[in-house]
């Protein structure tokens, strides 16, 4: 399958907006709840709409990801995610634990990259 250019770039962007400070595990990990949830029926089945969906990525809600630049190794992991790489397999939800304690009850942990926790 050819990567489409769209998808590539706004992925990127998700990814450099969520994770940019993250190492490049975490940024594969972001991608990859993306690409989970494209293949998740509970979700949208296009990176757009899973992107854009009411209330799940901030950023991409208030115009913050449209200014976005994303960097070589976000959109290395964006890539790799649309290749079908996939270090976080399951997982469609990603956190900050130390920002939101209390979700960690509330779901499955798959691996925790980074300041990340990445969760079914």
């Amino acid at each position: 399958d050819a990567i489409n250019q769209a998808d590539l770039d706004l992925l990127a962007k998700l990814v450099q907006v969520e994770a940019g400070n993250e190492p490049y595990e975490g940024k594969l990990a972001v991608a990859s709840v993306v690409m989970n949830r494209v293949n998740d029926r509970d979700f949208p089945d296009t990176i757009k709409g899973v992107i854009y969906a009411p209330r799940q990525f901030p950023p991409a809600g208030s115009g913050k990801l449209a200014k976005t630049k994303a960097s070589e190794e976000s959109i290395k992991a964006a890539k790799a995610a649309l290749s079908g790489e996939n270090n976080v397999p399951g997982a469609v939800y990603f956190f900050n634990a130390k920002l939101e304690p209390g979700k960690l009850k509330k779901v499955t942990v798959v691996k925790k990259i980074g300041s990340h926790v990445f969760a079914k």
